[in-house]
């Protein structure tokens, strides 16, 4: 059981990835709230957010956290990454794409427990372009099956005020745009702006992570538990803060 009065810092470190580290992708369109999720989850605002259509995130940033509860060891690692621009699949989306395969290879030479995607979506955007559902597909095709099951939809912007049309906007999302994807495995949630909003939709994507191992030896479950949301957000709150860094400890 994790202790609510836990010894935590935050401090910068020089980024090094762990192979047992769980890794989760955090992506989307340029201000759909890929940053404001991240910092949610951290009771903390570390990242930047953009607020018009320039990103604020320009290169995959890892975020760590340490000592999660239940998680047998191992580091989670949310990585925020550039905004896709939602218009046609174009030559910055390939290299946007192309960036976060690259950073995966460097930061994990030898193997990665893919902890899934997390894809955001402004839920006050009424255009879903498809773009955004070859986005999706393309990390499917890259990651195999597995990925889909370990995928969610998140819808943000949710308010208050209440977005209009939102609960029509977010059944059509679900019946046309992400069907397939649904019908594959993949979940949708409202992220609701909170901390504790934020947990439940990382908590959701740990409870069916796998392993990957050697061909001869298949695929081990990681021992996750569920996370007591509440008591590791109370931990969070009780810590000291310190400038920006990628690892909180």
């Amino acid at each position: 059981m994790y202790h609510q009065n836990h010894n935590v810092s935050r401090k910068i470190k020089e980024w090094e990835g762990i192979e047992s580290d769980i890794v989760i992708l955090v992506i989307g369109p340029i201000g759909a709230g890929k940053s404001t999720f991240i910092n949610a989850a951290l009771d903390n605002d570390k990242l930047e957010v953009g607020h018009g259509m320039s990103p604020c995130t320009t290169k995959p940033w890892p975020v760590v956290v340490d000592n999660i509860p239940n998680l047998d060891g191992h580091r989670l690692v949310l990585v925020d990454t550039p905004g896709f621009d939602s218009t046609d699949l174009s030559k910055d989306d390939e290299r946007i794409l192309k960036q976060i395969d690259t950073w995966l290879e460097k930061s994990y030479p030898r193997k990665v427990i893919f902890g899934g995607v997390l894809y955001v979506h402004d839920i006050t955007n009424k255009k879903f372009k498809a773009a955004d559902r070859r986005i999706i597909e393309r990390f499917h095709r890259k990651y195999g099956d597995s990925a889909i099951q370990n995928t969610i939809l998140a819808t943000t912007n949710w308010g208050p005020p209440q977005p209009k049309n939102g609960e029509t906007l977010e059944k059509e999302l679900k019946s046309v745009h992400w069907v397939t994807t649904i019908e594959k495995g993949a979940k949708v949630h409202r992220f609701l702006r909170d901390s504790e909003s934020a947990w439940a939709i990382i908590n959701d994507l740990l409870r069916r992570i796998v392993e990957p191992q050697s061909a001869s030896k298949g695929r081990k479950k990681v021992k996750v538990e569920g996370i007591d949301i509440r008591a590791f957000l109370h931990a969070l709150r009780s810590r000291t803060t310190a400038p920006a860094s990628c690892v909180v400890q």
